[in-house]
């Protein structure tokens, strides 16, 4: 038998060998060190309301980056904004409107003008020392390597890109 193929049936061996040990989970076999208990927040002192965020108000924006295209040197970088805050106002709908007069409410209602709207959205941009932005879709101000995107007013549930 030539000294290649032993070697490569030993290799195949190893290779089964540890797939198998992988399925059987040997470490499952080995006592886990002890785990302490979690950690809580320290307890607020009798008779003492610790304050904490109204709902919705943990994440107002969410800003999602992703890449969009890439071709050459290029790439296409797309960056959204949302608003997750819900809408404190809603228009004024009769139970007994029709489908025609809600579409109606709904087309004439401005968003806008909700208390959750928020105002004056700022996008903020920096590039690596790698790279630059060669074109924008909004109007940026340029300072150095960051690029800062007015985004205007954003109401509630609403999305810019």
């Amino acid at each position: 038998m030539c000294v290649v193929t032993k070697l490569y049936r030993f290799v195949c061996l190893l290779v089964c060998l540890s797939l198998l040990v992988q399925t059987v989970n040997i470490g499952a076999l080995t006592p886990l060190p002890a785990v302490s208990a979690p950690r809580t927040a320290p307890a607020a002192a009798p008779g003492v309301d610790l304050p904490t965020a109204p709902a919705g108000f943990e994440a107002p924006l969410s800003v999602a980056r992703t890449q969009s295209t890439f071709t050459g040197e290029t790439v296409v970088i797309t960056y959204t904004v949302r608003n997750t805050l819900s809408p404190l106002s809603l228009p004024e709908i009769a139970d007994t409107a029709t489908v025609t007069e809600t579409a109606a409410a709904l087309a004439d209602f401005d968003r806008s003008a909700d208390p959750n709207a928020m105002q004056n959205v700022v996008l903020v941009a920096e590039t690596t020392a790698e790279g630059n932005i060669t074109a924008n879709s909004l109007s940026a101000a340029i300072d150095g390597d960051t690029h800062i995107f007015q985004l205007g007013n954003l109401p509630p549930q609403a999305v810019a890109t």
